[in-house]
């Protein structure tokens, strides 16, 4: 079976559409999309008597026709924010009030989870390859009912899938707590209990692969920028401080239950490679906010990983 896994692209139309073109580009069996996948920006365009006007970066866009309006919307799309088309009167509201702000911003991120299942059912059906994405911490539950709803694409979060080749892929998208307060975060001890209990109605780990968002503790694959109380980036020796901050649960359960691969994310500038045990752990990281698509190519034969690759492209 050739899989190809990617995680975190955080509601890049580029990204996303990279990552089906990845299954013709790679001669996929089948597609593991991680947790993560919507945005957390909403970008309003302005309708004005002359077009339309709005701000990226800081830096105010305009449009004058149809044509440009759509081209600006897809530059928006590409980084991973969403775009909702405004009159001044409700751009005021948006401005002002954060129900209506926080219901734009759920209804843009919908349609675009809607668009994406849809594409993907277009682009993979007719030739078979399954899809398998879940939601992770920064998603809200919205999407998880998203997924679930979805014709082609299977919600992976909780359940155990069949894999071609008589593999299986355990998936579980909540992370540990971290400094973000993000929608779908445990302690790590309730974290370590629900994934004990979901491997448990799983098959034999010699054919088993976990897709667990957050990475296991204490590896390359967990290490990101130390922070200090105020959310900064702690320096020493004018360098950046690094910590792991990834699950002591994570990495428990996956040295008790000793799987074939564990595929993860959530640390995006960790992109690393590591073995517990015999479990093969990867982390493709993430490069969404340049429209660079992350993966991990893995070709597993015979129980065994027979070769793998980390990629961007």
């Amino acid at each position: 079976m050739r899989l190809v896994f990617a995680t975190d692209v955080h509601g890049s139309e580029q990204c996303f559409r990279k990552f089906l073109n990845s299954a013709a580009a790679y001669r996929a069996d089948a597609l593991v999309l991680g947790g993560d996948i919507t945005g957390k920006v909403l970008v309003p365009v302005v309708q004005t008597t002359g077009g339309w006007v709005t701000h990226i970066a800081g830096r105010e866009v305009t449009a004058e026709t149809e044509g440009e309006r759509k081209e600006l919307e897809r530059l928006i799309r590409l980084s991973g924010h969403y775009t909702i088309i405004v009159t001044r009167d409700e751009k005021a509201i948006l401005d002002t009030d954060p129900t209506a702000r926080e219901d734009a911003f759920r209804a843009a991120m919908l349609r675009t989870v809607r668009d994406w299942v849809e594409l993907a059912a277009e682009r993979l059906e007719p030739k078979g390859i399954p899809l398998i994405m879940m939601p992770g911490n920064d998603d809200l539950n919205d999407v998880s009912a998203a997924l679930t709803r979805a014709d082609y694409i299977i919600n992976g979060e909780g359940r155990v899938v069949e894999l071609p080749g008589g593999y299986e892929l355990v998936s579980y998208g909540y992370s540990n707590r971290t400094p973000w307060d993000s929608p779908r975060e445990l302690d790590d001890e309730v974290l370590g209990e629900r994934l004990r209990t979901l491997v448990a109605s799983a098959g034999s780990m010699d054919h088993m692969i976990f897709n667990f968002h957050v990475p296991p503790y204490g590896t390359t694959l967990d290490l990101a920028p130390a922070l200090s109380s105020d959310f900064k980036p702690k320096q020493q020796g004018g360098q950046v401080e690094m910590a792991n901050v990834g699950s002591k649960a994570v990495r428990a359960v996956i040295e008790e239950a000793q799987p074939l691969v564990g595929l993860h994310g959530h640390i995006h500038e960790s992109k690393s490679v590591q073995q517990l045990g015999r479990t093969m752990c990867v982390n493709p990281g993430s490069e969404y906010g340049s429209g660079m698509l992350k993966v991990a190519l893995l070709d597993i034969r015979k129980e065994r990983v027979k070769s793998w690759q980390l990629m961007t492209g």
